[in-house]
């Protein structure tokens, strides 16, 4: 048997209740999306993975491990065949709420008692241990997990020896190429190209690349940097000869307008002295005149004060005159003896149905009628008594009973029986001896006003006794009737107003508002005849506060034209203030509008300035400042000019120390030439070296492709005649790094950094390193894949999905990447390791069955999973679910050994194993066992 994995067996894990596929041969997983294809496939990286850091799962792998390790009771199991026997490989959950695991192996095969309990429960992992004891049960490590499955560095004493690796480097390789057999769908000339590379770079010499920002670009820019200086410094040569020319006579105007600014500064004081001198003169006038405006206003305000009480009272006085004069035309015709009779009568009026309708409100209209009712029942039932008073019950019972006797039997019957006459029509009266019996037991069983008998005792209330005399007496009942008779008058007199409320209410309103009109009118007038009498007097005060308001008005006028003389005065003092001010403002204008000297500028020695007209020296220092903007623009300007040549390199503080110092470095231009000749020699001959490299690399890649094509031609493609891998070069990069190596091996060619044929390869290179960091192989080059159909037609293809042939691109990922793995094992040893086929379902038979035979002798054993069944293999494993998840072992399993049957006889009978089939479930497993 061959050494590899035969068996997948999955517990409480992922979809899984559990899980047993058999892999040592090829096997075809059916079942819908999301049923658990990939659950049970990604989990092979588990036994040849190392380290979980290399783990690739389509989730974040936190919730991954949760996923597939939910409890101490979940595992995953492999189960190999090595060169000295069974051996089992695992992984077990530790029952932690992050899905913490730990893997392990032991010597065996796999056996679902070492698992189970008999009931069909899952063991725990102490249980497992313990089952598993005597078969050197062991925790795997990564480095043990590695040493095992490589043989190499093997610590654990564990020897699965699934991986025969030629070296120590291709397990690394395996681990990072063997993601891609494991998703081959989203496998593209991206990851093949990496493949190749990988495959590859054991052997190259450059590694890691070649960094131009580490090694050569900071070489590479000083130079670029020394030789733009050196061009920069010959391209302002003649700047800085005309800047000195100008900086003197620059100087001469600064000084110039230093000594005018400053005889301005000191002339515009003197001036500002005088003004102010001035306008304190006129400012205190202002303020004397201010304060004898504010005794007149003051005098005034007393005085409009006095007129303000005098008009409030003449208001007042003339108001009472209007009032009374208006009520006697109002009370001309008003008789108050009559309207007071007429007030007292709505008063009684209103008392009245108040009366009414407070009697009316106590009841509704409905309980008032109730009452009426029941009134009238209970006197019809009395006038009956009267009627039959000698024929009475209670009459009738007298002549046997007492009244007392009678009262005691009543208090347990009903009264109204009392009443009721006895004759043909009412009682009738069959035995009178028993009925008197009957009473006489009912009397005998009444002691101490308790009734007793075999099954009751009833205590008697002295209010349950009748009252006789309003069954037997007839005046008592002829009282009762003339009681009822008044209750029910009375009722329905209440009734009335009740039903006539709302009208006596809207009377009551009308009586009410009338008797309150009236009731003010009255009280009005009685007003008015005490007010009349104050007229004679009102009309007195009335004339001598006319006369007194006419006095003080009078003085108010004078006072008046005292303050508007006073105004005047101050507002002809102002206006000459703001006359000196204006002229002022004016020159300080003009002063602020100057460009004022700079600090630094200094007055030459032995410069005399005589000017003092301020008007004369506003003139030249504007002149000044125009001469001197000139000069300064045209000396900024070739400063500018030379500063942004150099870069700022050469700026000092001052523009003499700047100056100066260019000059220096112009003379010393022979001598920087020399030393940047000498770094750019140094520089080409590293570069250059590193990029023969780089090539020579590239060209190990493309031995490494034609071997390939070599192994590709060697296998039988169906539907195609041949397969050949092409490696392009990338010109823009080759090119230029060619040209640069083959430049940098010859001598004495590059003495100046201005030769072009130079310069240009590496400045674009330099580009390519600062978008990227570095260069690699894979930058060289590209792949394409040429296919030669049967009918001898020949298509190349440099992007796979563009292949029209979904088995063409299929049988390009498949056997490139098994080809690559291939080559790192030991040729002598046989290999058996499984992959994902997982695009199946797009191939037809003949593609599907070549790829699957094609794969089985290269050494690896294909997976594959669709929705639908397809005879490609000859096992085949339907999905299903069980009671709490997927349950899968051979209950699911159909082995298609007769190949050459009927395509839809074997469908059907897939089919039928996968529908007819009964559910199992862990409880089954305890069965079994």
């Amino acid at each position: 048997m061959n050494i590899g994995p035969k068996r997948i067996i999955l517990i409480n894990s992922g979809k899984y209740q559990y899980s047993e596929v058999e892999i040592d041969a090829p096997v075809h997983l059916v079942g819908s999306n999301n049923s658990g294809k990939t659950t049970l496939i990604s989990i092979l990286q588990y036994l040849y993975i190392d380290n979980e850091n290399n783990l690739t799962f389509s989730k974040d792998y936190s919730k991954t491990k949760k996923y597939y390790f939910k409890s101490e009771f979940s595992y995953i199991l492999f189960e190999c065949v090595a060169s000295d026997g069974y051996k089992v490989v695992g992984v077990r959950g530790l029952g932690g709420l992050k899905g913490t695991h730990e893997r392990f192996a032991y010597m065996g095969g796999y056996h679902k008692q070492d698992f189970f309990h008999e009931n069909g429960s899952v063991k725990n992992g102490a249980e497992v241990k313990l089952s598993l004891s005597d078969r050197n049960y062991m925790a795997l490590g990564a480095s043990q997990l590695r040493g095992a499955l490589t043989g190499s560095e093997n610590t654990s004493g564990l020897n699965l020896d699934l991986l025969p690796i030629k070296n120590k480097d291709s397990y690394v390789k395996f681990r990072k190429m063997y993601h891609n057999l494991l998703n081959l769908a989203n496998v593209g000339q991206k990851e093949l190209k990496s493949s190749l590379v990988h495959i590859c770079e054991s052997g190259f010499r450059t590694k890691n690349g070649i960094n131009l920002e580490d090694k050569y670009s900071a070489g590479y820019d000083q130079i670029r940097k020394h030789k733009v200086e050196i061009e920069d410094l010959k391209k302002i040569t003649e700047y800085v000869r005309e800047c000195r020319a100008f900086y003197s006579e620059m100087l001469e105007y600064r000084s110039d307008l230093v000594s005018g600014f400053n005889a301005i500064k000191e002339i515009f004081a003197a001036t500002q002295k005088k003004n102010a001198e001035k306008k304190e003169d006129f400012q205190e006038t202002i303020v004397d005149l201010g304060e004898e405006k504010q005794k007149q206003f003051s005098r005034k305000i007393n005085e409009a004060k006095k007129v303000e009480k005098l008009l409030k009272d003449l208001g007042e006085i003339g108001g009472g005159i209007k009032r009374i004069t208006n009520e006697e035309k109002v009370f001309s015709e008003y008789y108050p003896d009559i309207e007071r009779v007429e007030i007292q009568g709505l008063k009684k009026q209103a008392d009245d149905l108040e009366f009414q309708l407070r009697a009316s409100k106590l009841e509704s209209v409905v309980a008032i009628e109730t009452r009426i009712e029941k009134n009238k029942k209970q006197r019809a039932d009395y006038q009956k008594r009267l009627m039959n008073v000698e024929h009475s019950v209670a009459n009738h019972l007298r002549k046997e009973f007492s009244d007392e006797e009678i009262g005691s039997y009543f208090s347990l019957h009903n009264h109204a029986l009392l009443g009721l006459e006895v004759s043909e029509n009412g009682v009738v009266v069959s035995d009178h001896g028993a009925i008197t019996a009957r009473i006489r037991r009912v009397l005998e069983a009444i002691k101490e006003n308790r009734y007793s008998d075999d099954s009751i005792t009833i205590p008697l209330a002295p209010d349950f006794a009748p009252n006789l005399a309003k069954y037997t007496d007839i005046e008592t009942i002829k009282a009762e009737i003339g009681i009822l008779e008044k209750e029910i008058d009375k009722d329905a007199k209440t009734l009335n107003a009740a039903k006539q409320q709302e009208s006596l209410q809207h009377t009551l309103s009308g009586i009410n508002r009338e008797f309150k009109e009236k009731s003010i009118l009255y009280d009005r007038y009685m007003v008015f005849t005490n007010e009349k009498l104050t007229l004679p007097g009102l009309l007195t005060q009335q004339k001598q506060k006319n006369g007194e308001k006419t006095k003080i008005q009078e003085k108010v006028t004078l006072l008046e034209e005292g303050i508007k003389e006073a105004e005047d005065k101050v507002r002809n003092f102002k206006r000459q203030i703001a006359r000196i001010t204006e002229k002022e403002n004016s020159l300080i204008q003009q002063i602020h509008l100057l460009t004022r000297p700079s600090a630094e500028w200094e007055i030459l020695e032995n410069q005399v300035y005589d000017e003092e007209d301020l008007v004369e020296l506003l003139k030249n220092h504007l002149l000044f400042t125009t001469e001197e903007k000139r000069l300064t623009e045209t000396f900024d300007k070739n400063m500018t000019y030379i500063v942004s040549a150099t870069y700022d390199k050469y700026t000092k503080d001052t523009d003499l120390e700047t100056l100066e110092l260019l000059e220096e470095e112009l003379n010393s231009l022979d001598k920087k030439e020399e030393t940047v000749n000498r770094m750019w020699d140094g520089l080409l001959t590293g570069l250059g070296t590193s990029m023969s490299y780089m090539l020579d690399d590239l060209d190990s890649v493309k031995s490494t492709v034609d071997k390939l094509n070599r192994d590709i031609a060697k296998v039988q493609i169906s539907d195609l005649k041949s397969l050949k891998i092409i490696v392009e070069d990338k010109q823009e990069l080759t090119g230029l790094m060619r040209s640069i190596a083959r430049k940098s091996a010859q001598t004495n060619l590059f003495r100046t950094i201005g030769d072009k044929a130079t310069i240009e390869p590496i400045a674009t290179l330099q580009k390519h390193f600062l978008s990227k960091g570095l260069i690699e192989v894979s930058d060289l080059f590209s792949l394409s894949f040429k296919v030669k159909k049967i009918d001898d037609t020949t298509e190349i293809h440099t992007v796979l999905k563009d292949v029209e042939s979904t088995g063409t691109t299929i049988v390009i990922k498949v056997l490139v990447n098994l080809l690559l793995l291939k080559g790192l094992f030991d040729p002598k040893k046989k290999i058996s390791i499984p992959f994902y086929l997982d695009e199946v379902a797009s191939l037809d038979n003949n593609n599907g069955k070549s790829i699957v035979n094609q794969a089985v002798k290269l050494g690896f054993i294909p997976i594959l999973a669709s929705p639908a069944p397809m005879v490609i293999v000859d096992k085949l494993y339907n999905l299903r679910g069980g009671s709490s998840g997927l349950y899968v072992d051979q209950r699911n399993l159909t082995n298609l050994k007769n190949r050459e049957s009927d395509h839809a006889s074997i469908r059907k009978a897939i089919g039928e194993t996968a529908e007819g089939g009964d559910t199992a479930s862990i409880g089954d497993i305890g069965e079994e066992l």
